[in-house]
């Protein structure tokens, strides 16, 4: 008797590449979804006998379950001969995300090591290609789903659970049949955006205040009538007023 419909993931790394999605379920890919499986799976090595679970909650494809464990990748595994384990450009060892996606929140799912043994078989077939291929050029390739029998008849793993991956729904526009609305510009915080106008009239009135009087005196300069210059006189008649002033001077005097 199998279980419920079990679609196998990879999240590996090359000799000189990181961690990337390289089997991802058709389902989630068809979405174009796969980044999440990036974000939701990962972390240290497991212990023998252990298995990662997670659940997804709130993804463009619904809620899911992902059971996983993190292992090394060995020279069998790429076809290359011993059990020794990959290392990458700078000696680290290699490991990979290998594992099951089921949908929907399965709190009671029961994994066996025989189930990921199946998983890694799957997906290993994929990695040697990716390990012999040009890797930037790689694309992940679509996994339908496996009939495993997920623990039955078998000694289940221990699943360490991990806290649930919690995405914001994005809504589809075409499916609305209304445009996405427009962001909003943040507002300005408070009392910021008065003080600013405030700046603004006074700076205004200044202005207004400092200009009156020059156009003032332009007006009256313009306005004015100038005055006509009078007749140069003769030296006799100049020499007459300036006597004439010097002695209104003087009487003036105290």
């Amino acid at each position: 008797m199998t279980g419920p419909a079990a679609w196998p993931f990879l999240v590996g790394r090359s000799r000189t590449l990181g961690h990337r999605l390289l089997v991802v379920p058709r389902f989630i890919q068809e979405r174009r979804a796969g980044w999440l499986l990036l974000d939701a799976a990962g972390g240290d090595a497991s212990a023998p006998g252990t298995a990662l679970y997670r659940e997804v909650r709130g993804s463009p494809v619904g809620d899911l379950t992902l059971v996983f464990r993190v292992v090394p990748m060995r020279g069998t595994d790429v076809g290359l001969p011993g059990l020794e384990t990959l290392r990458d450009e700078h000696g680290r060892l290699i490991e990979v995300v290998e594992g099951l996606v089921l949908q929907g929140r399965t709190t009671d799912v029961r994994v066996s090591g025989a189930d990921l043994d199946r998983v890694h078989r799957e997906v290993a077939r994929t990695y040697r290609q990716f390990w012999h291929s040009d890797e930037r050029e790689f694309e992940a390739s679509p996994a339908g789903p496996l009939s495993v029998a997920l623990g039955e008849g078998t000694v289940p793993l221990r699943l360490q659970p991990r806290a649930p991956l919690v995405l914001q729904p994005v809504v589809d526009a075409s499916a609305t049949g209304r445009a996405p609305a427009e962001p909003h510009p943040s507002p300005a915080p408070a009392g910021r955006g008065r003080s600013r106008r405030s700046r603004r009239v006074v700076l205004a009135a200044v202005g207004l205040a400092l200009a009156a009087p020059v156009a003032a005196a332009v007006i009256v300069f313009r306005g004015t009538p100038s005055t006509p210059r009078a007749t140069t006189p003769s030296t006799t008649t100049t020499s007459s007023t300036t006597t004439s002033t010097t002695t209104t001077i003087v009487s003036a005097s105290p």
